[in-house]
């Protein structure tokens, strides 16, 4: 494919089968947990669409981050939410098995998990 930007023609070969070999393999088991967490806040948890999202390790937890849209229980749209998810580190891995810390959009902050 011969894309043009301004005026200099750029050829573009290979890049499809890698971004569908990217987005195959689903999203890792981390934003998968954090993701259980938003649909049962959700009144309408057919309506989640997540957006942008991270998982990374911050030293002493590993922290995942989703943007996601959503229809509210008055069924409107909500297009700018979020969900922060925090696990302890084992073996250099997010142990998926207990929340350190949730913060969420959706929660009031006295109902956020916290050590």
């Amino acid at each position: 494919m011969i894309v043009t930007v301004g005026m200099k023609p750029y050829l573009i070969l290979g890049l499809a089968p890698l971004m569908v070999s990217c987005s195959l393999g689903g999203p890792p088991s981390e934003v998968e947990r954090c993701e259980q967490e938003i649909l049962a806040k959700l009144d309408n948890p057919e309506s989640y669409v997540r957006g942008q999202n991270d998982s990374l390790p911050l030293g002493d937890r590993w922290q995942v981050g989703i943007e996601f849209s959503y229809v509210d229980g008055s069924g409107e749209q909500v297009d700018s939410a979020w969900q922060t998810c925090d696990f302890p580190i084992v073996d250099g891995n997010p142990d998926t098995s207990e929340f350190l810390k949730l913060e969420s959009s959706l929660d009031s902050a006295e109902n956020s998990v916290s050590d």
